[in-house]
């Protein structure tokens, strides 16, 4: 009877996979291979329609289409703005050595640039009244 108590003390004091934590390690990797995966799948769309049903649907008039397509295009000209107010603060960062607020400023002007992307790319699709461009696209209708 002793024997299996100081047995069983033992392996509970020198429970190394406890101390490791590597439940917690294996729960955290499946997390971040689930979230990899949510991450990287492109959706299927859900209906494909042209503008001119989509403006049916939505009921918008001419006037509603100008509208949404004068703001999404202030929109996008404020965050390129803060992207390239943004990017001269980086360069000046950098510039003085310092090197961790110049990481967090590139995160930011990484930030600023996706929702200038987002907002043009709404924008020509409004402008060429046409769903669906790809990246291609969208990059050979700036150079238009």
């Amino acid at each position: 009877m002793e024997k299996r108590t100081v047995r069983r003390s033992f392996q509970r004091f020198f429970d190394v996979s406890s101390w490791l934590g590597t439940a917690e390690i294996k729960k955290n990797t499946s997390n971040l291979k689930s979230l990899a995966i949510t991450l990287f799948t492109v959706e299927k769309p859900q209906r494909r329609e042209t503008f001119d049903e989509a403006v049916e649907r939505y009921q918008l008039s001419e006037d509603d289409i100008k509208k949404r397509q004068q703001a999404f295009f202030q929109l996008a000209m404020l965050y390129l703005t803060g992207f390239i107010l943004d990017i001269f603060y980086v360069i000046y960062l950098f510039s003085t050595q310092r090197y961790m607020p110049a990481a967090m400023g590139l995160a930011f002007s990484g930030v600023l640039f996706s929702m200038f992307f987002r907002q043009h790319f709404w924008y020509t699709q409004m402008k060429n009244r046409r769903l669906g461009f790809t990246f291609q696209q969208w990059v050979l209708s700036l150079f238009k």
